[in-house]
């Protein structure tokens, strides 16, 4: 409770007068005032400290403007030949509803419409809508449909959830406004104002009961009286991927025929899904995939929207088997009983694959641009499991003696990594000279999957790059062997037809990267590192970390 409302009338009396001071608390607004005492009334002492500190008490409130001044503002918008009024107080601290008069005038200024509403939102001057919670304080519209404006009034929050109510008023020809009982129940039960449909004479309102469940319901006027001809019930899972519950009810003769109900998957738009492919197949129905919370979904929907098979199905099964990606064909694949699934997704075209019963069935399906299964599976998702990568990358061109072979495989127990096996090989002879071992992402994968290179360049982003890191001038070899630390494994040449692994080339590479031969002056550059080869080795002459601390030091 405010403190202003703690005390309602604090009487101070003099000794030996028969006038008295007041202060009197009055809608939340202190009066200073003399009376003259006219019956016996108990004396308080003005020295009382308790009647001197609720007096200071009640004067710092008032002086703190606790005493809202009422004002009377006319309301814009408001259609001939009517017009209106608010009186309202002004708004004080961190007020958002406030009490008030609204005032609806005739064309003679007679009032025709009075409401006194205990709650009326702060800052509706400007009539700003706020849908399906209509917010302005007079709405205007034929809401019976007799080609005569009616009007509906803000009389507070009473509908559901705290949201804005009305009471509506009817017009007539000669311009007189009748309290019209049923339009104002349905502006009282439902949420907010209900919306008008003119051309089809129709008004909906909606109910809901919490985040997930609503009701809209469309009526029509029969006899001046709303009357419900149509409802429908959506309601959302508590289940990943969230579906809803959809059911179409019709009213006839005051009987209601329910259709029955069904699922529909949730908007994308509205969805939290972290990605998201659809496919249109020929016959009208779509394919849905999704992630969402790190598990994969597949649904097929038809032409109004019905889930025809959801996978995985909670409502029908709580487990279920894991999805299974083969990143070399771009294959998404799962079975449901007897029944196997497959999408396969290129750059321009898509299909689906059905195998039940002995029976196969393909479907050609249109994607949209940007969905691509690579994407999809790209991140961690405990019900998808990777096939072994199978590409072999052969690289004939590799140099006058040696070729080289790079494997990619899955790596199972790295999410979103792949295994990635280098082997060179001597050419005269065909034995294995050199064998390394990394991993690489995803992202790098495909990049190499879908350019099919078959040869090893000198620079750029690739697993595999060659050129003379000792300045010996023979070729030597670099493998990638982690591509988030940027580092790579190091091979010299020896002898012209022999590899030899060097651990110092290879550990300056760690979270830096590989780094720019510059034979004339036998120096490795990498942004601010410089290495200098001095008798086969490198030898650090500049550390990029201390150049870096520097410059920032000198920046600051």
């Amino acid at each position: 409770m405010d403190a202003s409302a703690t005390l309602e009338r604090l009487v101070l009396s003099t000794h030996g007068s028969n006038d008295i001071m007041c202060l009197t608390l009055r809608h939340g607004c202190c009066f200073l005032g003399v009376e003259r005492r006219t019956r016996r009334r108990p004396r308080v002492s003005i020295s009382d400290p308790l009647i001197v500190l609720s007096c200071f008490a009640v004067l710092v409130i008032c002086m703190l403007g606790s005493c809202a001044e009422a004002r009377t503002l006319k309301i814009a918008n408001v259609l001939a030949p009517y017009t209106a009024t608010l009186e309202i107080a002004d708004a004080t601290g961190e007020d958002v509803f406030t009490p008030g008069v609204i005032r609806v005038f005739d064309r003679s200024g007679r009032e025709a419409v009075k409401i006194e509403a205990n709650e009326l939102p702060l800052g509706l001057e400007s009539h700003a809508g706020m849908e399906p919670y209509t917010a302005e304080l007079i709405v205007q519209e034929d809401f019976n449909f007799d080609g005569i404006t009616d009007m509906a009034v803000m009389d507070g929050q009473n509908s559901c959830y705290h949201g804005p109510s009305y009471e509506v008023f009817v017009g007539d020809k000669s311009g007189a406004l009748h309290a019209d009982k049923a339009l104002t129940e349905l502006a009282q039960e439902y949420c907010g104002l209900f919306q008008v449909d003119r051309a089809r004479k129709r008004l909906s309102a909606m109910s809901k009961s919490g985040c997930c469940h609503h009701l809209y319901v469309e009526f029509a006027i029969e006899n001046g009286v709303p009357t419900p001809v149509r409802q429908v019930e959506e309601g959302t899972a508590y289940y990943a991927p969230y579906p809803t519950f959809y059911q179409e009810t019709a009213v006839r003769n005051g009987k209601m025929s329910a259709a029955a109900g069904y699922r529909r998957m949730p908007d994308p738009a509205d969805s939290s899904a972290d990605h998201w492919v659809k496919l249109d197949l020929a016959d009208g129905r779509h394919v849905q995939l999704l992630v969402l919370d790190h598990e994969l979904f597949y649904a097929i929907s038809k032409k109004n929207g019905e889930i025809e098979f959801l996978y995985p199905d909670r409502e029908v099964q709580e487990a279920s088997g894991a999805f299974v990606y083969d990143p070399g064909s771009r294959r998404l694949s799962f079975a449901n009983g007897a029944a196997r699934y497959a999408i396969s997704m290129s750059d321009d075209r898509a299909q689906v694959e059905v195998d039940v019963g002995g029976a196969r069935y393909v479907y050609r399906a249109v994607k949209r641009e940007g969905d691509d299964l690579r994407e999809l599976t790209s991140g961690y998702l405990k019900n998808l499991e990777r096939t072994a990568l199978t590409h072999t990358f052969p690289f004939e061109d590799f140099s006058a003696h040696f070729r080289a072979e790079m494997r990619l495989t899955d790596a199972p127990d790295k999410p979103n990594r792949t295994s990635a096996r280098y082997r060179i090989f001597r050419k005269k002879d065909d034995a294995l000279v050199a064998e390394h071992t990394g991993d690489i992402g995803y992202a790098l994968c495909d990049q190499l999957t879908e350019a099919e290179i078959t040869e090893v360049p000198r620079s750029g982003q690739h697993p595999l790059h060659y050129d003379d890191y000792d300045f010996d001038g023979v070729r030597d070899f670099a493998f990638l062997t982690d591509d988030e630390t940027e580092t790579y494994a190091i091979y010299l040449t020896r002898n012209g037809d022999t590899l030899e692994y060097s651990a110092p080339f290879s550990e300056m590479t760690r979270d830096v990267g590989l780094f720019k031969p510059v034979p004339s002056d036998h120096t490795l550059v990498h942004g601010a590192y410089i290495y200098r080869v001095e008798h086969g080795l490198p030898v650090l002459q500049r550390d990029g970390r201390d150049f870096e601390n520097l410059m920032r030091a000198l920046h600051e």
